[in-house]
């Protein structure tokens, strides 16, 4: 049944979300993964980040499909598989080793959190221009509460230095990707007539205010 699926489909996220938090190994393997199937694959290629996996999340999951989440009653589906999928997008961003310094940040996170915020940097420009304006700006509404998620996220804070600093490193990504321009542009380009659209602007400042 359609709820069975749903649920499931909840269930390998969580799982999914549990690995990449504490997995660094876990975000590469993610990240590899191509829909081709090869039956040889060349070790070097086997951290290779790809685009397949990424690409599934933000545009076939990360969108709330509205903009009026509170009395959404038969969106409420699309808003949980949202949220979990952002679960997943910020687990693979998450620091496992509890690392705080940027200089402390392996090689491999770094090279994780750059690709993941240049396909989400993409997903902001490139919203679909044949959606309505409810799922369009349902889908903007998202990625801006991803973004702010990215900039405000909390893991087991008690063992780091400063429990009031939101990730410095991942803040300095979005900077050196051009995400003050992005959200920026993404404002400039909303309908502010449109019902509802106040909240996706007061979303989308968030991060700006971060930044």
């Amino acid at each position: 049944t359609d709820r069975m699926d749903h649920l499931y489909a909840c269930f390998l996220m969580q799982c999914l979300a549990e690995l990449l938090f504490s997995y660094e190994s876990c975000k590469t393997a993610f990240l590899s993964y191509s829909p081709k199937k090869r039956l040889h694959t060349p070790s070097k290629e086997t951290s290779k980040h790809r685009t397949a996996a990424i690409q599934f999340l933000l545009q076939d999951l990360l969108s709330y499909g509205t903009t009026d989440l509170q009395s959404a009653s038969e969106a409420k589906r699309q808003i949980v598989l949202c949220n979990w999928a952002m679960s997943v997008i910020v687990a693979l961003c998450v620091d496992p080793s509890y690392s705080q310094d940027s200089k402390e940040i392996s090689p491999e996170l770094t090279s994780v959190r750059k690709f993941v915020l240049e396909a989400i940097s993409r997903a902001l420009k490139d919203l679909p221009s044949h959606e309505n304006p409810d799922h369009r700006y349902g889908r903007l509404l998202a990625l801006a509460d991803l973004c702010n998620r990215l900039l405000t996220v909390r893991f087991n804070s008690a063992q780091r230095k400063g429990n009031e600093e939101f990730p410095t490193h991942i803040a300095k990504v979005m900077l050196e990707k051009n995400f003050v321009a992005t959200l920026t542009t993404a404002i400039a380009e909303i309908d502010l007539n449109y019902p509802n659209v106040r909240s996706v602007v007061t979303s989308i400042l968030k991060p700006l205010d971060l930044l």
